[in-house]
């Protein structure tokens, strides 16, 4: 139950940290999409590894 809390909480700090610094940056055009796709597949990638079983206890050794 506890990671559940904790991927929850991270996942809403992760967007409102990205809305925060992307929304506030001064450069307008095509940047502020470009940085928020960017954001989001960092963010899908994550999702992948961890479905993956990449953050598993031993997965990246002993």
């Amino acid at each position: 139950m506890i990671d559940m809390i904790g991927a929850i909480t991270g996942t809403a700090v992760y967007a409102v940290l990205v809305g925060v610094l992307v929304g506030f940056s001064p450069p307008g055009g095509p940047a502020k999409p470009a940085v928020f796709a960017a954001a989001a597949a960092w963010g899908g990638i994550i999702v992948a590894v961890a479905a993956l079983g990449g953050f598993a206890p031993g997965a990246t050794g002993p």
